[in-house]
């Protein structure tokens, strides 16, 4: 896979901000998008142009909604399209996490990418590499079976002056091909009719490479989400209650006249920010702003005993029993030996190492965002059901955030900012501090686990 080298003083600009929308890659292996797109406007799976382009000089676009967290993600599913397609590594270019170009294939989550996305992918490419080998039977005057392809050039067994390259066979232009998927998300089935590579042939996949997005993370060049800007931007903060349970009761909007660059006081239901020209005025600001809050109608635990009391004593939501058989009470009563114990597992903060961060730009009926969800499409679908707009009308374009653990599977961070640039009717940017996500993210809720047995001896 091929990385741009661009020193910092092209990206940096105005006191270190990176502005987006700008093209890092040469002009020649930039691939336009080929999509084709169902009646929603979400682009369609069965159409093999959907997953993949390949350029007049052989670099191969593969486009997925499966990120980059810090795992290595991208470079394994950019090794398994290498292989497939029988590409150098050094040519796969991987477009990731953008609505508007890739198909959902579920949330980069749970350490399954590999398993439930890669077969997705080495489908897509078999499927590319099976429509490849029929356009360079014809080209070559020659079966299919007689073709080999090394390095993205077809040539025929016992006649090496007989050669044609992907670029040369449909480089820059579509397959026009229809292939199978079925079903949605991680559960999608591509092109299950297409025979892939014998794993006894893989000469990349299982290989070690190095990771594509490490560079540019070592030398201060990778554009996290804290670092986009966008045109016209202005920076937002939530104003947090005491305690979750309750809403604003009034806000005094005069505390915060005294501070510059304050544009505006937003309140949606229990939802309270500020918008300001600068992100530091927009710290001052929900700093200083007076709300008062109502009086909680609900007592919430209030100590680590009163959070496991509470779990003990409350009946589940939903009770699953996987297996029914036999009779337990019966069992225990007649076992010789009985054990049993109770595990406390206390509320676990994700403790990403840079804070929620997102910038929205919302427009009347559409929106983009700018984020690092761990699913895109999860987010797409939150932020459509906030503003009350149709999914297709939001776009969610990735940046990587500065760690992840499993934190930005809720994108709080995006939802603050598409709330307050509905309000401000101009782009967004919010920036989490250590203390908001210290006190609001989603943690790993807390469990009280019992666990019962009985034996005989013998």
């Amino acid at each position: 896979m091929r990385t741009p080298v661009l020193s910092r003083r092209q990206f940096l600009k105005t006191a270190g901000a990176i502005v987006v929308g700008f093209n890092l890659f040469p002009t020649a292996r930039h691939a336009l998008a080929q999509f084709a797109t169902l009646p929603s406007g979400d682009i369609d799976p069965t159409s093999l142009d959907s997953w993949l382009v390949i350029t007049r000089d052989g670099y191969v676009t593969f486009y997925t909604s499966k990120v980059e967290i810090g795992t290595g993600t991208i470079t394994a599913l950019a090794q398994i399209v290498a292989e497939e397609l029988d590409v150098p590594f050094a040519k796969i270019k991987m477009v990731s996490g953008d609505t508007a170009t890739s198909i959902e294939q579920g949330s980069t989550v749970g350490s399954r990418t590999i398993e439930r996305a890669g077969p997705q992918v080495r489908q897509a490419a078999a499927a590319a590499r099976q429509e490849l080998l029929k356009l360079a039977a014809a080209r070559l005057n020659a079966p299919v079976e007689k073709l080999a392809v090394v390095d993205g050039v077809v040539s025929v067994a016992g006649d090496a002056a007989k050669k044609v390259s992907y670029g040369e066979l449909i480089g820059g232009k579509k397959f026009n091909t229809q292939i199978t998927a079925t079903g949605t998300g991680w559960d999608m089935k591509v092109a299950p009719e297409v025979k892939a590579k014998d794993p006894k042939q893989y000469r990349v996949v299982g290989k070690s490479v190095p990771r594509v997005e490490l560079p540019a993370k070592v030398t201060g060049e990778h554009v996290y989400v804290h670092d986009v800007r966008i045109p016209g931007m202005l920076h937002g903060r939530v104003v947090r209650p005491p305690v979750i349970n309750t809403e604003p009761v009034k806000i005094d909007q005069d505390s915060v006249k005294g501070i510059p660059g304050v544009v505006m006081i937003v309140r949606q239901g229990k939802f309270v920010g500020v918008v300001a020209k600068t992100e530091w005025a927009a710290v001052k600001a929900a700093r200083a702003l007076k709300v008062e809050w109502s009086k909680p109608t609900t007592r919430m635990p209030a100590s680590p005993d009163e959070v496991f009391t509470y779990l003990k004593n409350t009946k589940p939501v939903r009770t699953t029993k996987p297996v029914d058989k036999g009779n337990l009470t019966n069992g225990f009563a007649q076992a010789k030996k009985n054990y049993g114990g109770a595990y406390r597992w206390p509320f676990q903060m994700h403790g990403m190492i840079g804070p929620s961060c997102a910038v929205a730009d919302v427009k009347g009926d559409r929106a983009t965002i700018w984020s690092g969800p761990q699913g895109p499409f999860r987010t797409r679908g939150t932020i459509a059901r906030l503003l009350g707009i149709p999914e297709q009308n939001v776009r969610i374009i990735y940046h990587e955030a500065s760690g992840s653990y499993g934190r930005m599977s809720t994108d709080d961070g995006a939802e603050d900012a598409a709330l307050l640039s509905r309000a401000a009717g101009a782009p967004v940017r919010v920036q989490w501090s250590r203390q908001d996500e210290h006190g609001w993210e989603p943690k790993g809720p807390a469990q009280l686990d019992e666990a019962k047995a009985a034996v005989d001896d013998g």
